[in-house]
């Protein structure tokens, strides 16, 4: 809001996952809750984790490296439906089982995101990385929340567990009705009413999606927008929509607008692919001393412990490995290349 109506009053922007359409984004974090109420079925926990693990087995080393992180989404298409049948052991059970076809279907209607009955695109989900079953035994933060959360009794019933966000907006802003409950929503339709509701309203009103920054370029402003690709409240793919809409506009944003994608990274923190700490630093110097950040500095410990230190190339490019001998601890063994997007 601040690069859009006050586009002087600040020198330089540092903005990590930014919740930009607010009319839509809201309601679209009940989108797997409201469709799972409306079918009354709740998949385990461990059906969301395994289809999550496969997406990530698939997509992982489309950037010359497989280290459980996905660098390029776009570049990947993964269908839960082919694991239907398979045989998993369940955390939530302790016994084996087979993923469900109910599993399935929830999975890719919360990757692919909003829609209508007849198959109309509203509003994103989350990526593939993301948790789609969150961390319910914390959800102290945001990065623990995830959209297909569900919880299992000790008989094996499962209920759905709605991030708050939803439900509450719908409730008391949309509906206006403080009786309202995700279970009172019986069709795909009524959910999709209820989100054209939410936009009608408040798009205006909350949201920030006002793509024409050409006064923050002219008054000299600069900013930075990191967005982890784990990240299981605000799509990753809401920002870079944002971003494409604004260079639509101003041609030249790479001037004055960078955008980050870091793999692995949950909500603002969380996950498993570090955090891009020195993004405040690398905007103090593309404002002060003209030193544009070509890449951000990123560090984490892998699973073993190790140290890894890459880099995060501004969108559209993505980081990947220079050669197969390469250190993939280093980040000189690591550049910058366009993301490239095909059918696999």
């Amino acid at each position: 809001m601040l690069a859009q109506r006050y586009p002087d009053a600040y020198d330089g922007i540092a903005a990590a996952a930014p919740g930009i359409n607010w009319g839509e984004l809201i309601p679209g974090a009940s989108w797997a809750q409201a469709m799972m109420n409306v079918i009354q079925e709740f998949p385990y926990p461990c059906e969301f984790e395994a289809l999550t693990a496969a997406a990530v087995a698939k997509c992982d080393p489309l950037d010359g490296i497989t280290d459980g992180l996905i660098s390029d989404p776009d570049a990947c298409q993964f269908d839960a439906f082919r694991l239907v049948g398979a045989t998993i052991n369940c955390t939530q059970t302790g016994k084996n089982m087979k993923i469900s076809e109910t599993a399935a279907y929830i999975a890719n209607l919360t990757w692919t995101g909003l829609t209508t009955v007849d198959g109309r695109h509203l509003w994103y989900g989350p990526d593939y990385q993301a948790r789609l079953t969150g961390n319910p035994t914390l959800a102290k933060t945001t990065s623990d929340l995830g959209y297909a959360m569900t919880t299992c009794s000790a008989n094996g019933t499962c209920a759905g567990m709605d991030t708050g966000l939803g439900e509450a907006w719908l409730k008391y802003w949309v509906t206006k009705d403080p009786t309202f409950k995700m279970a009172d929503i019986k069709s795909q339709q009524e959910f999709s009413e209820l989100f054209h509701a939410s936009v009608q309203q408040f798009g205006s009103m909350v949201g920030t999606a006002d793509p024409d920054l050409s006064a923050l370029r002219n008054a000299g402003g600069k900013i930075i927008t990191y967005h982890g690709l784990a990240d299981g409240l605000i799509p990753v793919k809401g920002t870079t929509d944002y971003y494409d809409k604004a260079s639509d506009i101003t041609p030249d944003i790479h001037d004055f607008y960078r955008y980050f994608k870091v793999p692995g990274l949950a909500h603002c923190s969380g996950g498993n692919g570090g955090q891009p700490t020195a993004a405040f630093q690398a905007l103090v110097d593309w404002v002060e001393n003209g030193v544009s950040p070509e890449v951000l500095p990123i560090s984490f410990q892998d699973k073993n412990g190790i140290q890894n230190n890459r880099i995060l190339c501004p969108y559209p490019q993505i980081a990947h490995l220079k050669s197969d001998d390469g250190d993939v601890t280093k980040e000189d063994s690591f550049e910058c290349v366009s993301a490239t997007i095909s059918e696999l």
